[in-house]
């Protein structure tokens, strides 16, 4: 999940860096999350954007009360840690993005190691359940082969030590 987050954010940045405005990356964004049916992409600008926005910004004061009214945005953003949610029917991933010296280019008002924003998964459990079901049942079937050839071998062994001895 780190990986496809970080992976998110390098395309949202890429656009970034070519001038797209939120719209655009608001759109790219939706068009990675529809590389998976019911997947979610949601990319978060953190206090360190929203003030080199401005406040007067409408989308900041937006941005502001979504922080305020999700608990898991609010705890990540609040302890500085990547989050892991796992609910009955999705698999939820915060990724922290730090502010790096490349980014204090546009974003003046930032300071380097703050978080920038955050790259918000939302995977749809049965993909995410899938994913681990069979890796599950790979191990499993590993399991039952390596319990039979030792039982193999061991039957080998006996059958070889009840033989009896010849001497030539």
């Amino acid at each position: 999940m780190r990986q496809t987050a970080a992976i998110v954010f390098q395309g949202a940045y890429a656009l970034m860096r070519h001038g797209a405005n939120r719209e655009g990356i608001k759109a790219a964004l939706t068009e990675m999350a529809a590389t998976r049916p019911g997947m979610i992409v949601r990319l978060h600008r953190g206090g360190a954007m929203v003030r080199t926005n401005g406040e007067e910004d409408e989308s900041a004061v937006e941005e502001g009360d979504h922080y305020a009214s999700d608990p898991l945005l609010q705890q990540a953003a609040t302890t500085g840690e990547e989050t892991l949610h796992r609910g009955n029917e999705t698999s939820r991933f915060l990724f922290l993005i730090r502010v790096q010296q490349e980014c204090v280019a546009c974003h003046v008002r930032a300071t380097v190691g703050e978080i920038g924003g955050v790259v918000d998964i939302t995977y749809p459990r049965a993909v995410w359940g899938s994913t681990v079901e069979t890796i599950l049942h790979i191990m499993g079937v590993c399991a039952v082969f390596f319990v039979l050839g030792m039982y193999v071998k061991h039957r080998k062994t006996l059958t070889r030590h009840r033989q009896p001895h010849r001497i030539f």
